[in-house]
C-alpha cells in the first residue's frame, strides 16, 4: 500500500469501531488535533470517539488558533449532543514564570482571556507549563510563579500544573498554597529519568490529569504511540492507576490518528479491557 493509500485509509477510519467512549473508569482525552485540522474539523471527527477533547491551544506571534465565541458556543453545543467534554491546555508561549515583569503581565492578561472564553465549555482542568530554565535563582522563579498564580482569574483547582524536565516538587509548596492540581505527564517523567510510582505517590489525590504517550528513551522523543514503552512498564503504570481508583481525566496526548489507532491495543492492554473492538 503506498502512503497516499494508506493515509486515505486512515482518514477513513470511524474510530467509534475501537470502543473507547465510556469503557474507562475515568475520562478518556485525546488533543484536538489528531487530524491535520483546524479543532472544529476534529471536534466532528472525534465527538463519538472519545469521553473527552483536549483543546491544544496556541497563540504566537504568526499564529492563534484560539476559538472565537460562536466557535466556543458551537463546541458547547456539540459538547451536549455527544456527551463530550473538555479540558484546555493553555498556550505553550504563555510564561507566567519569565525574568521579566512585563512578559509575565502579558502572559497572565492571555491566558485570563483564554479562561473567560473558554468558561461556558465548564472545562474540568486547565492545563498549565511552569517553565524554569533560564528563569533565575530557585527563589526568584518560585516568587515570580506565586505572584503570577495569584493574579489567574481560573479557579485555583481547575489549574493543572505540568510535569516537565525538572522535578515539580521543587515547587509544590507553592501550587498547594494556591490549591493548583496536577498534571501528571508520564511521557515526560520517564524521558527525563525520573520514578513514576514515587512522582504518583507523592502527588496521589491532586493529580486532575494525566498525559500518556509513548516515548523513545535513546533519542528522548515523545508524544509516540504507545508501543514505544515496554509492555511491562505499560502495565505497572495501568496498575497504579486503577488502583489507586482515579476518576479524573487521562489525555492519550499523541498528535496523529496513526498513532492513535496504534496505540488502542496497548491502551486497552493497560486498564485489562478486551482489545478487539
Amino acid at each position: 500500500m503506498t502512503n497516499r493509500q494508506t493515509e486515505a485509509c486512515l482518514t477513513t477510519t470511524d474510530l467509534r469501531q475501537f470502543g473507547l467512549k465510556d469503557l474507562f473508569p475515568f475520562s478518556f482525552a485525546v488533543p484536538s488535533y489528531i487530524y491535520p485540522a483546524d479543532i472544529s474539523e476534529n471536534l466532528g471527527k472525534l465527538q463519538y470517539a472519545v469521553d473527552e477533547i483536549e483543546l491544544l491551544l496556541f497563540e504566537g506571534a504568526d499564529f492563534s488558533n484560539l476559538p472565537t465565541e460562536t466557535e466556543i458556543e458551537q463546541f458547547s453545543a456539540l459538547g451536549r449532543q455527544a456527551k463530550l467534554r473538555y479540558n484546555i491546555h493553555l498556550p505553550l508561549d504563555m510564561d507566567i514564570c519569565a525574568v521579566s515583569a512585563a512578559e509575565r503581565a502579558q502572559a497572565v492578561e492571555r491566558l485570563n482571556f483564554i479562561a473567560k472564553l473558554t468558561a461556558p465549555l465548564n472545562p474540568p482542568t486547565y492545563t498549565l507549563h511552569l517553565y524554569r530554565q533560564d528563569r533565575g535563582t530557585l527563589e526568584e522563579w518560585r516568587s515570580n510563579v506565586r505572584d503570577s498564580l495569584g493574579k489567574l482569574i481560573i479557579t485555583p483547582g481547575k489549574i493543572s500544573v505540568e510535569t516537565l524536565d525538572y522535578d515539580l516538587r521543587d515547587i509544590d509548596d507553592v501550587l498547594m498554597e494556591y490549591g493548583c492540581g496536577i498534571c501528571l505527564d508520564i511521557g515526560h517523567i520517564i524521558v527525563n529519568g525520573y520514578d513514576f510510582a514515587e512522582i504518583y505517590h507523592h502527588f496521589n489525590k491532586r493529580v486532575t490529569i494525566f498525559h500518556l504517550h509513548g516515548v523513545n528513551q535513546t533519542t528522548g522523543k515523545d508524544h509516540l504511540a504507545l508501543g514505544n514503552l515496554p509492555e511491562e512498564q505499560l502495565a505497572e503504570i495501568g496498575k497504579l492507576i486503577i488502583d489507586t481508583k482515579f476518576n479524573g481525566t487521562l489525555s492519550l496526548e499523541i498528535f496523529s490518528l496513526e498513532n492513535l489507532i496504534a496505540s488502542v491495543e496497548p491502551l486497552k492492554k493497560m486498564f485489562h479491557q478486551p482489545t478487539k473492538a
